[in-house]
């Protein structure tokens, strides 16, 4: 029989693109090590807002994730390819978007009293007068809110973590599924990753709002 070389290579090149997505997919979830953890760099900058950009880059990016999985939770037939890259293209740049929380969220579990000590050294070494003043003042205040800050941070990246691991599955699935349609297992892969997705979200908007509250106890009534 003679093989349609056309055909193989676009399949070929199908298969290996698949494999470097899952291959960016497993790397994205893999933990820092304690001594990588140790060693990221800490922003000299109000470092409040510096993590709630982090976390506002990472939801940004979830956001069109979950529009994608929505689209395939209602699809009625087969998967078009143009879906399946979709995704492939939401959850790289999710990873991409998410690396800074991350990095912040693991750093902060591992190193822990030394994180809040850098992050208090800072604010009391701002340039800003008022808010060396009230970071000094607010110290208790402060240590509060980063403990919150601090498991919330926790609580998002491990969310963040099982919901990538949900993808992996997922896309083997649909690159495997049949011209006629999803098959159930494959749909109840979409409505894990879906749920998984969405609490995630109302973890990043939670996040938000506590480290609103902690940029607040750096501001004069």
């Amino acid at each position: 029989m003679v093989r349609d070389s056309s055909r193989y290579t676009y399949l070929s090149r199908r298969r290996s693109s698949a494999a470097l997505s899952l291959a960016s997919v497993l790397a994205a979830i893999a933990p820092l090590s304690v001594a990588q953890a140790a060693h990221i760099p800490y922003p000299p900058v109000n470092d409040t807002a510096e993590l709630r950009r982090t976390v506002t880059n990472a939801l940004n990016a979830l956001e069109p994730t979950l529009l994608t999985l929505d689209t395939l939770g209602q699809l009625k037939g087969p998967c078009p390819p143009h879906l399946r890259d979709q995704l492939d293209a939401d959850i790289q740049h999710l990873q991409v978007d998410s690396q800074e929380f991350r990095a912040h969220a693991q750093a902060m579990q591992v190193r822990g009293p030394a994180y809040l000590e850098e992050w208090q050294e800072h604010l009391t070494g701002a340039t800003d007068p008022d808010l060396r003043q009230l970071a000094g003042e607010r110290h208790l205040e402060l240590q509060s809110n980063f403990a919150t800050i601090k498991e919330g941070s926790q609580q998002t990246s491990e969310g963040l973590k099982t919901f990538l691991s949900d993808v992996t599955p997922l896309r083997r699935a649909l690159e495997n599924e049949s011209a006629t349609g999803l098959s159930t297992s494959t749909k109840d892969l979409v409505r894990k990753a879906s749920q998984d997705g969405q609490q995630v979200k109302r973890k990043f908007e939670r996040l938000k709002r506590e480290l609103d509250l902690a940029a607040a106890n750096l501001k004069k009534e």
